[in-house]
């Protein structure tokens, strides 16, 4: 881009060379435990009719470490008796190793489908995204549905060095560039930590 500049700028006369700047890699973004429990509460002004919806796709991102397009493809048949993930991802056909604790499966199991995918929004991407973008910032936060993801592997990875990239089945050199938050303090070992779950209705 600075070169195209100096070209029109100088015409036909000769231009210095132009040095890259490398700047230092970005640090991924990802929301602790209690942030996680702020956006789920602020899924309280949703009508009570599709609140468990928000609940429930909220929960499975941030257990299960999927991204929105997986979470619309997964099935009651994918989780084990005890709350396991039993899924390939769509995207990459990796296998995470993540899975939901026991109130979110009976949320699944009170609400949900036993054939067939779990959720149906009833609405396109760009609705989702706006409805979510106003339960962040009820939440006082800030952020897309893509950072329960990080939030996701670097809640595992922090509690339990070099698993966090299983959890989200990717590559190490993957998860390391693009969903580990390094800053996040210590948490419980082999999910993210737990948060506090509302009332559905």
């Amino acid at each position: 881009g600075l070169v195209a500049v100096l070209r029109d700028i100088r015409g036909n006369a000769p231009i210095e060379r132009v040095r890259a700047v490398r700047c230092p890699p970005l640090e991924p973004e990802a929301w602790t435990a209690a942030e996680v429990s702020k956006l789920l509460a602020a899924c309280d002004s949703i009508p009570a009719a599709g609140r468990w919806r928000w609940l429930l796709v909220i929960s499975l991102a941030y257990y299960t470490g999927l991204d929105y397009s997986d979470i619309k493809r997964i099935e009651r048949r994918h989780f084990a008796p005890g709350g396991g993930l039993v899924y390939r991802r769509h995207k990459t056909g990796g296998i995470p190793t993540g899975g939901v604790p026991a109130e979110v499966l009976a949320l699944i199991d009170q609400h949900c489908p036993r054939k067939g995918p779990l959720l149906s929004m009833g609405f396109s991407d760009e609705w989702f995204r706006m409805v979510f973008a106003g339960i962040v910032k009820r939440a006082g936060l800030f952020g897309t549905f893509k950072k329960l993801r990080k939030s996701s592997g670097s809640g595992v990875e922090a509690s339990s060095p070099g698993k966090g990239h299983k959890h989200l089945g990717n590559t190490r050199a993957i998860f390391e560039r693009h969903y580990e938050a390094r800053k996040l303090t210590r948490a419980e070992p082999t999910m993210p930590p737990a948060v506090k779950m509302p009332r559905a209705s």
